[in-house]
C-alpha cells in the first residue's frame, strides 16, 4: 500500500492515499449505495406481503363474528402499528409536532404534501392509532388496488381510493382522513424546492365544506430526502404519466434521514366562501409551513446529520 511513499517521498504517501480511497473507499460507498437503494426496498415489500399473507390467514379462519366483531382486524392493525412505528423511530428518527391539533373526536380532513414515497403518510398512520386510539383513512392512488396482495392490506389500514362520496361517507361518520392533493404528480414530477404541484385541485375543499369539517395542514420535514427520483426522461416520462397514469420514474432509498412531522391549526372550511378560494388558503398555509421547516434546495448529507443535530 506504501510502496509509492517510500520510492517517491511525500509525493508518493499522497499518490498512496488516493488509491487507497479509490480501491477501498469507494467501493464501500458503492455497495453502501446498493445495500440502502436494492436491499432495503425488498425488504419493505417483504414485510408488506407477509403482512397480507398474515391477514389473509385471519381472513379465511371465519372468526371474526365469534371474536366480537372488528376485533381481531384491530388486532392486526395494532401489530401493523407497533411494527411501522418502531421502524420509524429507529430508521428515521421519526417524531412529531402539533399532535395536538389532531382532534381526538370528530371529523377533520388532513392534507399533506406527497413525498416520493409517502412514508410519513404510513408513520403518521401509526401514531394516531397508537396514541390517539383512532384510525385515520388515507387516500391512495387506485394503482395500489391492482397490485397483487396489497388490496387487503389496504382495507385493513383504511387506504381508499376516495371518490367524493365515499370521502363525505368517512368525515359524516365521525372519522379522520387524509388527503395528499398532489399525488402521484407530485411525488414523481415534485423536486428539492418542495414546491406544490396540485395545479388547480379543489375537490379536497369541496368535500371540507360539504361535510363541514376542519382542515388540518401537515408537512414532513425532509421527505424528499429520505427517497429520491432518478432524474432522467423526466419531461417525455412526465407526458406518459399523463396520459396512463402510471408513475413509471424509477426511485432509490429510503435513507435513514430524519423526517419530522408538522401539524398545523385547522382551518375552517367557513375560512373561504368557495372550494377554489378555500384550495388557495390550505397551499397558502401549506407552502407557509414549507417555507418555515424545510431548508431548501433539499439535501441529503444534511438531512442524515439532522438525526444528531436536529432539536425539539
Amino acid at each position: 500500500m506504501y510502496l509509492l511513499a517510500e520510492v517517491f517521498g511525500w509525493p508518493g504517501e499522497v499518490l498512496d492515499q488516493w488509491l487507497a480511497w479509490i480501491y477501498l473507499e469507494i467501493p464501500f460507498l458503492l455497495l453502501l449505495a446498493i445495500v440502502v437503494s436494492v436491499f432495503l426496498p425488498v425488504c419493505i415489500i417483504g414485510f408488506l406481503y407477509a403482512i397480507s399473507i398474515g391477514l389473509r390467514v385471519l381472513q379465511h379462519r371465519r372468526v371474526i363474528a365469534a371474536w366480537g366483531g372488528d376485533s381481531i382486524w384491530d388486532g392486526a392493525r395494532s401489530v401493523i402499528a407497533t411494527t411501522v412505528a418502531a421502524h420509524a423511530s429507529l430508521y428515521h428518527g421519526f417524531d412529531i409536532v402539533g399532535m395536538e391539533n389532531i382532534p381526538r373526536t370528530g371529523s377533520a380532513l388532513l392534507v399533506t404534501y406527497h413525498g416520493t414515497i409517502p412514508l410519513d403518510i404510513y408513520f403518521l398512520w401509526a401514531k394516531v392509532f397508537l396514541i390517539l386510539q383512532r384510525r385515520l383513512w388515507t387516500i391512495v392512488d387506485r394503482f395500489l388496488f391492482r397490485i397483487p396482495g396489497l388490496k387487503l392490506v389496504l382495507d385493513v389500514v383504511h387506504g381508499v381510493q376516495g371518490s367524493p362520496e365515499q370521502c363525505l361517507r368517512i368525515l359524516k361518520e365521525g372519522n379522520l382522513l387524509l388527503v395528499a392533493p398532489g399525488g402521484l404528480r407530485e411525488a414523481q414530477f415534485g423536486d428539492d424546492t418542495y414546491h406544490l404541484l396540485w395545479e388547480k385541485r379543489c375537490g379536497f375543499a369541496r368535500v371540507a365544506q360539504t361535510a363541514r369539517v376542519p382542515i388540518i395542514p401537515i408537512f414532513t420535514r425532509n421527505i424528499r430526502e429520505a427517497v429520491h427520483v432518478f432524474p432522467f426522461f423526466k419531461g417525455c416520462l412526465r407526458a406518459v404519466y399523463e396520459k396512463t397514469r402510471l408513475p413509471l420514474l424509477p426511485v432509490y432509498g429510503p435513507w435513514p434521514v430524519r423526517l419530522r412531522t408538522y401539524i398545523g391549526e385547522p382551518i375552517p372550511h367557513t375560512a373561504a366562501s368557495t372550494p377554489q378560494d378555500l384550495s388557495k388558503l390550505v397551499q397558502s398555509r401549506l407552502s407557509e409551513m414549507i417555507d418555515l421547516h424545510q431548508p431548501v434546495p433539499g439535501n441529503t448529507l444534511r438531512a442524515l446529520r439532522e438525526r444528531w443535530t436536529l432539536t425539539s
